[in-house]
């Protein structure tokens, strides 16, 4: 599962930008991040990398979008939180005794 954060810019201030926010609000794989003067931080976290291109895309495509930049993209996997086997340390993925 893809999971990505995302700098949308837009071509005035976030606060002008409320039919984008509220668009991106509905979006269920979106979380809002940070505002700050025209720049927006958010987080897509969808179930493949197709899903997350589309989502891209719908972004660059909202009113008041100047530029998507990519800040980072990670794969989460699922695995089973109970399964002693399936945590690792974030140092060198070794099992965590």
């Amino acid at each position: 599962m893809p999971i990505s954060g995302l700098v949308i810019t837009f071509d005035r201030p976030v606060a002008q930008c409320s039919a984008a926010i509220s668009a991106l609000r509905a979006m269920p794989e979106v979380d809002l991040g940070h505002a700050e003067e025209n720049k927006l931080a958010v987080v897509v976290d969808t179930e493949t990398q197709e899903h997350d291109r589309l989502v891209w895309e719908a972004v660059q495509q909202l009113p008041g979008v100047a530029d998507v930049a990519i800040a980072l993209v990670a794969f989460d996997k699922h695995t089973d939180e109970n399964d002693p086997r399936a945590r690792t340390s974030e140092r060198n993925d070794e099992p965590v005794e």
